[in-house]
């Protein structure tokens, strides 16, 4: 019955030394990569290292990361190992200098004793093929292009018959023809009243020569 009501057993209290932790966070900063660049996909700084230290980022562990180490380019030591269960274990081999995985998360980086200038690159995977194939790709199709304008029969019968057509002279749509007919038409009908008022303006004057040729005679 006594353990009836208990609800924790063998429980233990903690707690932070902060003295120890900001001893130990000082300790940190003594040695910490101090960044002169840091642009989108590129980091560069400097850092001094003692002996048998490791240069640890924030930066989780992927592939692309490419790392130079006062201007030259390092290995990367992380090696990728399958597992019966299918899944993958990575783990840092063997080198003074080269780029490690650091709890099985983020990216380090191993240096020898002094002060170094680290940069670190990151590229997509398959970045660089993607453009090379996209730059191949329009080469291929200019070319392409470029034989087919020269060699297909199809395109240059097209060619041959736009020239005939750009030489061959120009027909007056229909309408054109209708407009000048209708205006030939107009100009008769305006020729023939022309003509009938003359007469009519004649044979009236000859009819007052008349009279007045009368009216003389008695």
């Amino acid at each position: 019955m006594q353990n009836e009501f208990t609800i924790v057993k063998n429980f233990f209290f903690y707690q932070l030394d902060e003295d120890a932790y900001t001893a130990a966070v000082t300790k940190l900063k003594e040695q910490q990569w101090n960044l002169t660049k840091a642009e989108g996909r590129r980091f560069e700084g400097t850092i001094e290292a003692r002996e048998n230290q490791i240069m640890m980022t924030s930066i989780p562990y992927e592939p692309g990361w490419s790392i130079k180490v006062d201007g030259k380019r390092v290995d990367n030591l992380v090696e990728e190992i399958e597992q019966p269960d299918g899944s993958v274990a990575l783990r840092n081999t063997a080198g003074e200098t080269g780029q490690v995985i650091i709890a099985d998360a983020m990216i380090g980086v191993r240096l020898l004793p002094g002060t170094h200038t680290v940069e670190m690159t990151y590229t997509p995977p398959g970045l660089n093929l993607g453009i090379f194939t996209l730059l191949a790709g329009i080469v291929i199709i200019v070319f392409i292009y470029k034989y087919d304008k020269k060699n297909n029969k199809v395109l240059i019968a097209l060619r041959r018959q736009k020239r005939e057509r750009a030489l061959q002279p120009v027909k007056k749509p229909e309408s054109d023809n209708i407009m000048e007919a209708s205006a030939e038409v107009k100009e008769a009908v305006n020729e023939a009243v022309n003509n009938a008022n003359t007469q009519a303006n004649t044979a009236s004057n000859s009819k007052k020569q008349k009279k007045k040729g009368k009216k003389k005679k008695r």
